[in-house]
């Protein structure tokens, strides 16, 4: 070892923030070029705009190329790929330090001159090849890489046998992980397998046995994975599913922050977490994201082209418009709208509901994407003592969620009015949805002018009677006085 690296480790001090050096790719299969990266991991958000990189041979600036709200954060090489990766990204130029040895190095975060994080490792660690990086818990072992995301950690079954660590009976769960879960099956949630809720486990490592694990939900309500909750035994294969059955009660949440932990005495192996749920569809992890498709238990998860398509569109339906008493809609009364809402993808949150050409509208706003809705509003008609809203079809509107629908429905009649007035009720057979003629009706106003009309008629026609008779009677007058 040269004396620069035996300087370097003279002075390598324990952290004494809440940022730690969390995970090293070093030595990733093939060429290293764009493909490492360092992990930290820190409790408070920071800026490592701020700081150095460093190995034993090069310091580098570091330049901000992703902000997340994450406690992750990557340091990464030019043309490293990070999509999908829910972490602020940083890069340190072409390469990281000098690149980062194979065989062994040293990696140090400085601020003001000051080490605030620092690691040495070498390959006899792991990950050197292999497609495997080094985590970091108390100290570094062999990990399946995660950049980005939390760490999986390696179990113990058995007691340590002496104080040389020498362990025996190890199992490697790395290559398990939640990959389905169906909190919201058709029926009771708490139903017997195979019914009810169920969680589905991928093991891409080798076979064991998952008897003994937990699965818990965010409050840590949790139960433990034994033969009465699955269908096929607790073993499982390389590169193959098992599904955990609930079977007997509802542990998930169906709306609102909910998620699911795969637990081994304690420590979390796996975790997903969803913001609310749809009847029958699964929340999948699929292309290294979490997305709901319709449940594959015990296959593998790949969404069909129309099944996506449902799930990212909202849709508004109008199931029902309630007539007034009578069966009949009148001005001035209450029209209860029933309708069924799915919100999809859409940004937007606020639906409004009004009746067109009318002052009658409600708005409300849904906030929870992928999120079925059924609702039933109180919508307001205005009165019309005035007449000045002339009876028939009048369209509801419901406007929202980027979606415009609409309904016809049949007003024919004013509720609660003492003017003068009364308004005429339609013909029964006119109730039917079908377009009215606007001929074969006529409003209020209409009939109070035909009525002076027809008076200012009468009084025309009795005067010209009455010119008429005193007419003839002058004619006759003068001719009996010659």
């Amino acid at each position: 070892m040269g004396m620069k690296w035996l300087w370097l480790l003279c002075f390598i001090l324990p952290s004494v923030s809440a940022l730690d050096i969390s995970e090293v790719m070093y030595n990733p299969p093939g060429n290293d070029n764009n493909l490492e990266y360092v992990e930290i991991y820190s409790e408070e958000e920071i800026n490592l705009s701020l700081y150095t990189f460093e190995d034993a041979s090069a310091s580098d600036s570091l330049a901000l190329l992703q902000q997340m709200d994450s406690a992750y954060y990557l340091i990464v090489e030019n043309g490293f790929n990070f999509s999908g990766v829910n972490a602020s990204v940083y890069t340190t130029g072409p390469t990281l330090g000098d690149n980062l040895n194979n065989d062994h190095d040293v990696i140090l975060l400085r601020k003001d001159g000051e080490i605030i994080a620092s690691v040495q490792y070498d390959s006899s660690m792991g990950g050197n090849g292999n497609n495997m990086s080094l985590c970091f818990n108390i100290t570094f072992y062999e990990c399946v890489p995660t950049p980005g995301f939390e760490n999986v950690k390696p179990f113990v079954n058995t007691s340590i046998l002496d104080n040389t660590m020498n362990v025996t009976n190890f199992v490697d769960y790395s290559g398990l992980r939640l990959s389905e879960v169906l909190p919201n099956p058709s029926g009771l949630d708490s139903e017997m397998m195979p019914d009810g809720e169920w969680v589905e486990l991928f093991n891409s490592g080798q076979t064991l046995d998952v008897f003994g694990l937990e699965l818990c939900d965010l409050d840590w309500h949790c139960f433990s994975l034994d033969h009465d909750h699955f269908l096929s035994g607790t073993v499982v294969t390389m590169n193959s599913y098992v599904v955990a059955y609930v079977s007997g009660q509802s542990l998930f949440n169906n709306a609102g922050k909910e998620g699911v932990r795969l637990v081994h005495e304690g420590i979390v192996l796996d975790k997903m977490e969803y913001d609310s749920s749809i009847e029958d569809t699964s929340w999948s992890y699929v292309d290294q994201e979490w997305i709901l498709t319709k449940p594959t238990p015990g296959q593998a998860n790949a969404p069909s082209q129309e099944q996506e398509t449902k799930l990212g569109f909202s849709t508004i339906d109008i199931q029902k418009i309630f007539l007034g008493k009578d069966n009949l809609t009148r001005f001035g009364e209450t029209v209860d709208v029933k309708l069924h809402i799915y919100k999809g993808e859409t940004k937007k949150d606020l639906v409004h509901v009004s009746v067109e050409n009318l002052t009658a509208e409600i708005k409300f706003s849904l906030f929870e994407h992928y999120q079925t809705t059924d609702i039933t509003l109180p919508l307001q008609l205005p009165d019309n003592c005035d007449g000045k809203h002339a009876f028939g079809w009048y369209t509801l509107l419901v406007d929202g969620l980027d979606i415009v629908v609409r309904q016809r429905f049949l007003i024919n009649g004013t509720e609660g009015c003492t003017s003068s007035f009364t308004s005429t009720i339609l013909p029964q057979h006119q109730l039917k949805e079908s377009i009215i003629n606007e001929t074969s009706w006529q409003s209020p106003e209409e009939e109070i002018q035909q009525a002076y009309t027809s008076q200012e008629n009468r009084i025309a026609r009795y005067g010209i009677y009455g010119f008429i008779i005193a007419a003839v009677l002058l004619v006759g007058y003068f001719l009996i006085e010659r």
